[in-house]
């Protein structure tokens, strides 16, 4: 399931990314300190390319430099980024944080909307195929 593009007057969208961008701090403040349980923090980071756009999961995250960086997660579908590619990028390129806590996600804001808009059928299938649980979908 592919839900890393969207249309750009996604309403929706567009909430989860400035709620996303509202609480960034908090994903930092656990990625320096994390509790108990906390594990595989990830960012979703907005790449354009050839006038591509795509928002892309990012994990082993260096925060200590400028720009930041890190390694793409999924596999991409623009050109120029691969799975496992070591990455720059600005904070404002960041359209959404995943902590997985206790085996459940935390944040995921994007993802909760893509996933509220799946059919029974594919939401049942999508969520099944995750390693961790969707908050209200358990």
């Amino acid at each position: 399931m592919d839900f890393s593009e969207f249309a750009s007057d996604d309403a929706a969208m567009q909430f989860a990314i400035e709620e996303a961008q509202r609480t960034l701090p908090t994903f930092f403040e656990h990625y320096a300190s994390p509790r108990p349980g906390q594990q595989h923090f990830l960012l979703k980071v907005k790449f354009e390319h050839d006038g591509a756009i795509e928002h892309i999961w990012i994990a082993d995250i260096d925060p200590s430099v400028s720009p930041l960086e890190g390694t793409i997660a999924n596999e991409p579908s623009i050109g120029g980024l691969q799975y496992l590619d070591r990455v720059t990028f600005q904070p404002d390129q960041i359209t959404d944080w995943m902590i997985i806590e206790n085996g459940s996600m935390v944040g995921g804001f994007t993802s909760q909307v893509a996933i509220s808009r799946m059919s029974d059928a594919q939401r049942r299938e999508y969520l099944a195929s995750l390693p961790y649980r969707v908050p209200g979908y358990e």
